[in-house]
């Protein structure tokens, strides 16, 4: 054969996406907002989780404990999106509750682990935002802002905060929290494969060719038979000279 049959897929399947999607991607200043479910974690309070996303500066606070960091899980009210930074604003008071590292994480589905999207440090200053401000009427805020690179589009989100100004502080808390990046259409859901692009092939794509096409032809008989003895004899005897 020509072609061996392939025992495994070309192209492996992806587990998660790798590329920027294509499409009319929409450039966001934050792809949260009011309408996000927002969901506490690592930590108890009294209520007011929405404010960590309502777009004015009214206080998210979270009473640590043990369980991990604190912070907030959302789901955004757009399908999917991609982000590429956070900006964290400060409360009005308490500056050793100000987070100094924050840990971005996403994926598609409720059942999936956690990626790492992002993490690092943050630097707040000591400067306080009055409480229930628009932020986006009032460009002289105190924040602090992280871009990064990132090209995978998810629909939920865990943003937590591991530590804050002062280690022993049992609260964290901030003002509101932007995920900037872009939204992804709807017909563009960066679902990673589930399947291999390439069938495996079950048999060679080129057959073997079972006899082959040149026939080899004997040698041709001679078409005359050779002669036996010269066809004219020489003469037995001298020619007399005439007289």
């Amino acid at each position: 054969p020509t072609s061996n049959p392939t025992p495994d897929p070309i192209v492996q399947p992806t587990t998660s996406p790798t590329t920027t999607p294509i499409g009319d991607v929409t450039p966001v200043n934050n792809v949260l907002n009011a309408d996000s479910l927002i969901i506490r974690v690592g930590g108890t309070a009294s209520g007011g989780e929405q404010m960590a996303v309502d777009g004015t500066t009214s206080k998210f606070l979270v009473f640590k404990d043990d369980t991990m960091a604190p912070g907030f899980e959302a789901t955004p009210a757009y399908s999917a999106s991609v982000v590429t930074g956070i900006r964290v604003y400060n409360a009005n008071d308490g500056k050793n509750r100000d987070p100094t590292k924050f840990v971005i994480e996403g994926r598609n589905n409720e059942v999936s682990n956690w990626e790492l999207i992002s993490e690092g440090n943050l630097l707040l200053s000591y400067d306080r935002n009055e409480q229930g401000l628009e932020i986006s009427s009032e460009p002289g805020l105190h924040f602090d802002g992280v871009a990064f690179s990132n090209s995978r589009p998810y629909s939920h989100y865990r943003v937590t905060f591991p530590e804050t100004r002062k280690i022993s502080s049992s609260i964290m808390q901030v003002a509101e929290v932007e995920l900037p990046g872009y939204l992804i259409p709807n017909d563009v859901t960066g679902s990673p494969t589930k399947s291999p692009t390439v069938a495996v092939t079950q048999s060679p794509t080129t057959l073997p060719t079972p006899i082959p096409t040149a026939v080899v032809t004997e040698a041709p008989a001679p078409t005359s038979n050779p002669t036996s003895a010269p066809s004219n004899q020489p003469t037995s005897s001298l020619t007399e000279a005439p007289t």
